[in-house]
This record gives structure tokens, C-alpha cells and sequence, in this order.
């Protein structure tokens, strides 16, 4: 599978989920970051989708957004019956961890932004000890 910058996606419900594996996302992603480019990724379970449906706001951004990950073996079920053979999930924490591993490695920095000041204290701390090389 060649890497796209618009990867294929499959509607669930009305709302676009990317339809690949999730090393060809995390390497997607890192390609995006490599390239500055500005990208936004929704990591999406059946809740998320089922809130979309209620709030048209919330609707637009799942509807814009750039990647939508199928956090959640429903999603991933769903779009196994849909024909999107071979999904798996792309849960949040999964893609966090696989990223920071990744981008060490090929010099890419990473920034957080939002929650509390604490939260984001202790998130520093803890990547930092286990990815000491992160930028």
C-alpha cells in the first residue's frame, strides 16, 4: 500500500473513518509531522459518532477532520461488514506511545496542548523517562 496524504475512508453511520491499518496511520501521521503540515486526526469510538448525530458542530469536525482512527472494535466490526477487510483498531493511547517511539527516533519534536497545567506536568515527567530522546 502506498502512502497517500488523503487516505481511503469508509462512512459509518454517516461519518468518514479512515479505512487503513494502524502502522499505515501512525506513518501517515509521521509523514504529516516530517512535513509540517497541519493535519487534524479525531481518534473515534461509537460514542463519538453517536454524539456527532445529536450536535451538528461536533458533526463538522468529524466531517473535516483529515484522519478519524476507529478506536473501538464496534467501529473496527462495523467496517469489517462494510468490506474494510484487514482494520484494526487505532486506539488513542496506542497511536500516543507508537508516535512517541517514532518520532525519537527521526528527530521530530511534539507539543501538547490543552488540560491542566498539572496533567500536562506529569505527562512531560513520564515521557520523558520513557523516551528520554523525545524533543
Amino acid at each position: 500500500m502506498t502512502l497517500e496524504l488523503l487516505p481511503p475512508k469508509q462512512s459509518v453511520i454517516g461519518f468518514p473513518v479512515t479505512a487503513v491499518p494502524f502502522d499505515y496511520q501512525i506513518e501517515l501521521i509521521l509523514k504529516w509531522a516530517k512535513r509540517r503540515i497541519s493535519k487534524v486526526v479525531c481518534v473515534a469510538n461509537v460514542h463519538m459518532l453517536m454524539e456527532a448525530h445529536r450536535n451538528p458542530q461536533f458533526a463538522a469536525v468529524l466531517s473535516n477532520a483529515d484522519l478519524v482512527t476507529p478506536d473501538g472494535m464496534p467501529l473496527v466490526w462495523l467496517m469489517n461488514l462494510l468490506g474494510v477487510w484487514r482494520q484494526n483498531r487505532v486506539a488513542g493511547m496506542d497511536i500516543l506511545l507508537a508516535l512517541c517511539h517514532q518520532v525519537s527516533a527521526k528527530k521530530i519534536s511534539v507539543f501538547f496542548v490543552g488540560s491542566e497545567r498539572e496533567t500536562l506536568d506529569r505527562m512531560k515527567v513520564r515521557l520523558q523517562q520513557e523516551f528520554p530522546d523525545l524533543l
